[in-house]
């Protein structure tokens, strides 16, 4: 249902706009939608000469940092699956949690990515929307995946309606919960 509505959304901006008789650009400047970006391509981040480059003899130094790092996220998947679990009155499984974590993690980095994390908001926000499956996360997961083939430029077609979407969903689940 999820990824109807957002299609939905898209077109409904583009039939709003000339009714209101606004323009793309003018609804761009406004912050309604994205701006154009700049084209680019992908770079893979295995370079010969970047490995090379590479100050190898400050890895010791940065093993504590990477142990501190590797704490931090776990404590954090451990405390965000805590809040999933009251939000939506379900047991985690922790296993399967700290598994796809390291394996995302692990795959993130070896493209150039940051570490990766549960975020408890936007599962709770998705859940509340009902969005329980995984349907959730593979439209958003094709979505940045398809960013990195599309133009750059076609992410200013697309509405910026995050703050609005949010405070709707929330009011309306207000209303209907009583």
């Amino acid at each position: 249902m999820l990824p109807s509505i957002l299609v939905a959304a898209l077109l409904a901006i583009y039939v709003a706009l000339p009714i209101t008789g606004s323009s793309l650009v003018e609804a761009q400047v406004g912050g309604w939608m994205f701006r154009p970006q700049e084209g680019t391509s992908v770079v893979s981040p295995w370079q010969p000469a970047e490995l090379y480059a590479f100050p190898w003899r400050a890895l010791p130094w940065l093993g504590g940092d990477l142990v501190a790092m590797i704490f931090v996220t776990t404590i954090s998947l451990l405390l965000n699956a805590t809040g999933v679990e009251i939000a939506t009155r379900r047991e985690a499984d922790i296993d399967r949690e700290l598994r796809a974590l390291g394996v995302a993690s692990l795959l993130s980095s070896a493209f150039g990515g940051y570490v990766s994390s549960l975020s408890l908001s936007r599962t709770t926000l998705a859940y509340s929307a009902g969005a329980t499956g995984r349907l959730t996360g593979l439209t958003v997961a094709g979505i940045s995946a398809s960013m990195l083939v599309l133009d750059p430029k076609f992410l200013a077609m697309c509405r910026n309606m995050r703050s609005a979407g949010c405070c709707s969903l929330r009011a309306g689940s207000c209303l209907i919960d009583g």
